[in-house]
């Protein structure tokens, strides 16, 4: 895998698994209704593990060889963005999955990401950042009907926060910044218009908290598709890429993600040279587009993931061929 510093961002906590499988954790079944529980979990072999930090505070408590360990790191969780970072290597001969979970009461688990770490790699390499947000609303509620999150709020706070104060001083320049997402929209909504019915245009988006505009795109079988990829976030692609990867019908997606991992940036996240996917744009970071076009395949639904690291588990959809 290419040497180069990556930092891949994440959507929630962090937890670690041992070659045999979870290790239980004291109290966790015993959780209250509103609790959550986050742990960090690794599995595989590492020459050295020096430290594990989690926004800086020493998770491990000093150098190990063996990773017989399991961390309920809940409270060195804060809301909003966070930052694991492990110092040592890998075994020459083994890779590591760094394991991200929560549990709530039941007791539910959510295994949130699985990060491969190639063999023979220094892990600080592989800094993991990824955003919390606790704030827990009724299912029935406006709030959750919209899906938003503690991370989305604070970004809409601040859109307000933007606006007011170039409002205020009379900055013109800072608020046709800010709206030019709206001139994109619109502009979008046009290039979704079927021209005719041998041709269709489709956009989606992707934004700085791993999330697709769309879970569901639809076309007719023969058509000729123009796709356009817009990464509408801020972050570099070295921090944050996203891509539009269709893949081949029975190619199983965490497999598939995996591989992609290993093939690293070099091979610009598709693995095999390509041979399980249908089609692809090149991987984009904040404010870039990529389009292509392609012939719709035959009838039938189709996967569509971003196949960045760790960004498959959130960044997925159908692609429904009528």
């Amino acid at each position: 895998m290419h040497q180069e510093k990556k930092v891949i961002f994440l959507s929630s906590v962090a937890v670690l698994f041992l070659a045999g499988g979870l290790i239980p954790l004291p109290g966790l079944a015993s959780t209250s209704a509103d609790s959550e529980i986050y742990t960090l979990n690794i599995k595989g072999v590492a020459t050295r593990i020096d430290s594990i930090k989690l926004n800086g505070i020493d998770c491990l408590g000093g150098p190990i060889r063996s990773l017989k360990i399991a961390r309920d790191i809940s409270e060195d969780i804060v809301d909003g963005l966070n930052t694991l970072k492990l110092e040592g290597n890998s075994a020459p001969n083994s890779r590591l999955e760094v394991i991200l979970e929560k549990r709530t009461s039941g007791p539910k688990i959510e295994q949130l990401v699985r990060l491969q770490i190639p063999p023979g790699k220094d892990l600080s390499s592989f800094p993991i950042q990824f955003n919390i947000g606790r704030h827990s609303v009724s299912e029935d509620s406006e709030e959750a009907k919209r899906g938003l999150t503690d991370v989305d709020r604070t970004a809409i706070l601040n859109l307000v926060k933007d606006y007011l104060e170039a409002l205020s001083t009379k900055n013109s320049e800072k608020l046709k910044d800010l709206f030019s997402f709206a001139i994109k929209e619109e502009k979008k909504k046009v290039e979704e218009k079927k021209v005719d019915s041998n041709t269709a245009a489709v956009t989606i988006s992707g934004n700085d908290l791993m999330k697709f505009d769309k879970n569901e795109i639809r076309v007719k079988a023969g058509q000729e598709i123009t796709l356009t990829m817009r990464h509408i976030g801020k972050l570099d692609k070295k921090v944050m890429g996203h891509n539009f990867v269709i893949l081949k019908q029975g190619v199983n997606i965490q497999e598939f993600s995996l591989k992609a991992s290993d093939a690293g940036e070099p091979a610009d996240w598709i693995p095999d040279g390509g041979n399980e996917v249908i089609v692809h744009t090149k991987m984009l970071g904040g404010g870039e587009t990529d389009t292509i076009t392609f012939m719709a395949p035959e009838a039938g639904t189709y996967d569509f993931i971003c196949s960045f690291p760790g960004h498959s588990a959130m960044m997925k959809g159908k692609f429904i061929v009528e």
